[in-house]
């Protein structure tokens, strides 16, 4: 098994932080069980630029793990803004313009570029761009003889197959396994409940604190499943949010969120619930 060569590609629900000690990544945790594996994958990108890293690099892999993107993030600006920023068309402008990762330069770039975005693109046709990209990337593995685990974390349950932009045109051959984004916001329905979300947000500008959108007992059901389906020769269409052992009852309080979160956050969660306590004394 270690001998297959993996490469993962996609946007943050594939993305490891490789600087964090104990990142709990999906993708990082193939690494740390000894599977050869590359990991691509970069956090608010497009599925444009996934392809692009993929055409790069596919014949240095016997497996390809392929995250697919939000449809509606597109590259406007190429190589003049950071990669993690081409998703940014329903950020606030606000948050972009105070944004530490972006220079201001940069920042009026992609105001420019929301303004005016959906004056040139309609959704029809990123649509339409979109369901090329799935199917290059189908036919790209094919061609090469690599084996394909479309990962679509944007379908949900309730839709159907054939009406889902993307997901349709896989091959049959090849497993499927979707419905992340509705864990993810049926998790993220538990943190703000708790008012957790609002706190984090005012302090880092980051709306999600979770590795891979996911907590962590969940993230590592869906590793699970990633792993079968890179080991069997089973054709899978796997519905994550179908699977009984996820966990969306967790206790969200401030004392023990630090082993659902970015691990880049845990001293200063201690910091905040400090301040919270003081606060409220």
């Amino acid at each position: 098994m270690s001998n297959v060569k993996i490469g993962v590609f996609g946007d943050s629900y594939a993305e490891c932080y490789p600087d964090i000690q104990h990142d709990y990544s999906w993708a990082k945790s193939l690494q740390e069980k000894k599977y050869n594996c590359s990991i691509f994958a970069k956090g608010g990108s497009s599925t444009w630029y996934s392809l692009g890293k993929l055409k790069e690099n596919i014949d240095d892999y016997d497996v390809i793990i392929f995250s697919f993107s939000y449809p509606y993030r597109f590259p406007f600006f190429d190589n003049q803004i950071p990669v993690n920023f081409q998703a940014n068309l329903f950020t606030p402008i606000a948050q972009l313009e105070r944004s530490k990762n972006l220079d201001k330069r940069s920042a009026r770039l992609l105001k420019k570029h929301q303004l005016n975005f959906w004056n040139y693109f309609s959704t029809d046709l990123l649509n339409h761009i979109h369901k090329g990209i799935v199917f290059e990337v189908n036919e790209l593995c094919k061609n090469k003889n690599k084996k394909l685990i479309a990962l679509f974390p944007f379908y949900t349950a309730g839709q159907s197959l054939s009406d889902f932009p993307l997901s349709h045109l896989i091959d049959k051959n090849f497993p499927v396994i979707y419905g992340i984004k509705k864990i993810t916001d049926e998790e993220f329905y538990f943190l703000n409940k708790n008012n957790q979300i609002e706190l984090f947000d005012k302090q880092f500008h980051k709306w999600d604190l979770r590795q891979n959108h996911l907590t962590s007992h969940n993230l590592e059901i869906y590793l699970q499943m990633i792993e079968k389906a890179i080991f069997t020769d089973d054709i899978l269409r796997i519905d994550l949010t179908a699977y009984q052992k996820l966990n969306l009852n967790f206790n969200f309080s401030i004392e023990n969120i630090a082993q659902h979160i970015l691990p880049e956050l845990h001293d200063t969660v201690k910091i905040l619930f400090t301040l919270e306590q003081e606060k409220n004394s």
